[in-house]
């Protein structure tokens, strides 16, 4: 669940924020340690919940009181052991005191009071229109990304694949979660393709050392180079598009490197991780990159997407899909 350190200034409430687990070992032993952890504090919010649950009563409290236990497993047995609770047909016993009550007990089935209740008054309501069956539609998402779409989509185009130099991630870093080390990767790519004279901030900046900067430049330098002579030469790095589906609901995502030409545009997506055999992980990220093609396809209808591309930066080799013939094939 989720716990908060305070609430007490609500503009820096998730800085206090973290989530709470209590996982289940297959060693009890282990199970019982991790809930001992959390035990008090768990029984202190349980008191808080059984103060405001009684207090609320007006005229009649109903109780479930299941056999009395040693330990403060349930909200029955803290009332017991924290107030001393017990009760008798007259009288409520609490901490060693006993206050007149009314009181009865059913210690089989509901007291008589339920069952001569009366029902929920049946109030006529007014209806407009004939009456039908409703009719339940598919529901679709109100907003997606094209990262999470994972449908197939039917191969177009060969795939070729073009070196582009060095491996970047060859040595063990710092990172401990891959989406921070490719956030890092993404803005080292993009300063040194467009800004190579902030190469010296980007240690700082990323927490890459220099032979990993190293490598990213000379990717991104045979990237450039490679688009310019394929004819895109206007590169648009981290480029967001939105789109409106047909079925109404909204297309979010963000293309690494949009290229653009006078024959169109070069879809690029950088990706980390191994690429061993990049023709089967290119598949992976197919539907991905073709949402990338038709959202931009319609966004500028005059600028038709050429190809579709990832650099495995891991691997240091470019794979790119043709959807229209291009020139040069070798860096």
């Amino acid at each position: 669940r989720a716990d908060f350190a305070s609430f007490e200034t609500i503009d820096h409430v998730l800085e206090g924020a973290g989530l709470l687990s209590t996982p289940a070992f297959a060693a009890p032993e282990q199970t019982a340690a991790f809930k001992a952890l959390r035990t008090e504090a768990c029984k202190a919010e349980a008191c808080r919940l059984l103060y405001v649950a009684l207090t609320r009563a007006r005229d009649r409290l109903v109780l479930a009181l299941p056999p009395e236990a040693k330990t403060e497993t349930n909200f029955a047995d803290l009332l017991r052991s924290r107030c001393g609770f017990s009760a008798s047909e007259t009288a409520v016993q609490l901490a060693g005191r006993s206050f007149p009550a009314r009181i009865t007990l059913a210690p089989v089935g509901l007291p008589p009071v339920f069952a001569t209740a009366p029902g929920p008054l049946q109030t006529p309501s007014v209806r407009f229109g004939a009456p039908q069956v409703t009719t339940y539609l598919t529901r679709t998402p109100w907003r997606s990304s094209p990262s999470t779409l994972i449908k197939p989509t039917p191969a177009r185009g060969t795939l070729r694949h073009l070196r582009l130099g060095p491996r970047v991630g060859s040595a063990s870093d710092g990172f401990y979660l891959a989406t921070d080390r490719g956030t890092a990767w993404h803005l080292a790519f993009r300063t040194l393709s467009i800004r190579p004279d902030l190469a010296h901030r980007l240690t700082a900046a990323t927490g890459l050392d220099a032979v990993t900067l190293q490598a990213i430049g000379r990717q991104a330098t045979g990237v450039r180079r490679w688009l310019v002579g394929a004819g895109f030469p206007d590169l648009d790095f981290e480029t967001p598009i939105q789109i409106t589906n047909e079925d109404g609901s909204e297309m979010n995502g963000m293309i690494d490197l949009l290229a653009l030409g006078p024959e169109g545009t070069f879809i690029l997506d950088h990706k980390s991780g191994p690429a061993h055999d990049p023709d089967t992980r290119f598949e992976i990220y197919r539907p991905q990159l073709m949402a990338y093609a038709e959202a931009v396809g319609r966004l500028m209808p005059n600028c038709p997407v050429r190809a579709i591309a990832i650099n495995w930066m891991n691997e240091g080799v470019l794979t790119i899909c043709d959807l229209a013939a291009l020139a040069p094939t070798s860096l």
